[in-house]
């Protein structure tokens, strides 16, 4: 069938009843057949090998004479009729009575679809779209309110929109999922089948469902991160209105977190949608958890200063800084981490002058605080890149604090980079030094920590991209101690 010949994404996402690792052999000689990915969809059976290239045979429902457990064998046997083109098989997969029940639903769904029009009026019952008032009966036409209208959006979501109709978002949901949405309605807007889901996820009140849906967002969200801009709303007003259910707060949090990297047009919606004001209040939670997530979050968030306006005005900074003040000694791998990452957050709000100004006037122990941090840090359990991006910022515009980093900071960082021979830690470090020799006399204390063998022991590693940045740091500093 042709839905059938889409991307193996799109088939995962709207037409898999089941998806399992099995092992099939021929009834006819009961020979192995060989070892596949079976993926049960609407109406039929199909057997990919691990590239997931194409489909090496399939079997339609329709073609199925009988499915039974083999006792002796310990496999599942599948006898077709004679019209069809594949063998009868044996299948074994990782548990035989969860296979049998996945084959035996497919099967019995297929044919309750089949048997003729009334099925419609049986769906429509299901769906149960009604008034929430139940002053009207339930809407008979609901599957016609799934198709999309002239400007190509749902009817139904209007209807939802509304906030005056209740739907079985239990019978939507596995409605979707079977495929039967995207068999009878070839939607012209892919994102129509994405707002079914974001429907559910705001208007439903099956918290399994919900949560089912939590985990599969999460789940996908670092390779489809383009496809969820018409999730983003309905996640963020799950999240303000199920604040109580930890779970579900890091489940979104974590998806958020995921798609925001590296994508602006999220990162706007976002902050469109005030996330910094609910942000606030899920720190006032007092859980450590969700504000580890928020944390990780905002380093996504604040990398341009439009986005750091929001953070500061919603009153995100002082939040952040309190548990930095608050956790920077105590030697708990979250409460570290935490520390870490707020302050790679403040990194990135120090590239607008005006607010690097405004944190060191108010806050006069941070650069202390910071060294602290660095100097009881293990490197082997940390990423110390982001500590070194925060001393790089807080140096750029202070000759004070670049005096101060180049005489506690240099020396262990030296020394890590000859312990470690870490590619990205290096090449951050030199970023570091590399601003430091902005001032002269770090100069000459560089050249008394004896810089020149580290610069010639990084040489010799023979990575072309640190080859050539040690190169210009040492002919600056050089050309620098010959003026001095």
């Amino acid at each position: 069938m042709s839905y059938v010949n889409k991307s193996l994404s799109t088939c995962l996402n709207f037409l898999v009843l089941h998806l399992e690792y099995v092992k099939c052999k021929n009834l006819s000689n009961y020979k192995k057949k060989g070892k596949y990915y079976m993926i049960i969809t609407y109406d039929n059976i199909l057997f990919y090998e691990k590239d997931f290239y194409e489909v090496c045979f399939h079997i339609f429902f329709d073609d199925i004479l009988q499915i039974y457990t083999c006792d002796v064998s310990n496999y599942i046997h599948i006898t077709l009729k004679d019209q069809a083109v594949t063998n009868n098989i044996g299948i074994k997969g990782m548990n035989k009575n969860v296979l049998i029940k996945q084959l035996s639903i497919a099967y019995s769904t297929f044919y309750m679809f089949q048997l003729n029009k009334t099925i419609d009026s049986i769906v429509n019952f299901f769906l149960h779209l009604r008034e929430k008032d139940y002053s009207n009966r339930y809407e008979l036409n609901c599957l016609d309110l799934l198709k999309e209208d002239a400007s190509n959006d749902i009817e139904i979501g209007k209807l939802l929109d509304s906030n005056k109709y209740y739907i079985n978002d239990f019978f939507l949901f596995y409605l979707h999922q079977c495929g039967y949405v995207n068999k009878y309605y070839y939607y012209k807007d892919d994102n129509n089948y994405k707002k079914i889901i974001s429907y559910i996820l705001k208007y439903g009140k099956n918290f399994e469902i919900k949560k089912k849906i939590c985990k599969n967002l999460l789940i996908f969200s670092n390779d489809y991160k383009n496809k969820y801009i018409p999730l983003v709303n309905s996640m963020i007003c799950f999240l303000s209105f199920n604040y109580y259910e930890k779970n579900f707060c890091l489940f979104i949090l974590s998806t958020l977190i995921n798609i925001t990297n590296n994508n602006d047009e999220l990162k706007n919606r976002l902050i469109e949608l005030n996330i910094s004001t609910l942000c606030n209040f899920l720190i006032l939670l007092n859980d450590i958890d969700i504000t580890n997530k928020i944390i990780l979050l905002y380093i996504n968030l604040c990398k341009e200063q439009y986005m750091c306006e929001d953070f500061i005005n919603k009153g995100l900074l002082i939040h952040f800084l309190d548990i930095l003040f608050r956790y920077y000694y105590i030697d708990l791998y979250i409460k570290k981490q935490m520390c870490i990452n707020i302050l790679c957050i403040i990194g990135h709000i120090f590239n607008c002058k005006k607010y690097y100004i405004f944190i060191l006037n108010y806050y006069n122990g941070l650069l202390q605080l910071a060294i602290y941090i660095y100097q009881t840090t293990d490197f082997i359990q940390f990423d110390k890149l982001k500590l070194i991006f925060f001393f790089k910022q807080i140096s750029q515009h202070s000759y004070i604090i670049k005096d101060k980093i180049c005489k506690h900071i240099v020396p262990l960082v030296i020394k890590e980079i000859y312990l470690y021979i870490n590619k990205d830690f290096i090449y951050s470090s030199l970023h570091l030094i590399n601003t430091l020799t902005d001032y002269k006399n770090n100069c000459l204390y560089l050249q008394k920590v004896k810089i020149f063998y580290l610069f010639n022991f990084i040489k010799q590693l023979k990575i072309l991209d640190l080859y050539q940045k040690v190169e210009q740091l040492e002919n600056k500093l050089k050309k620098i101690l010959n003026m001095i």
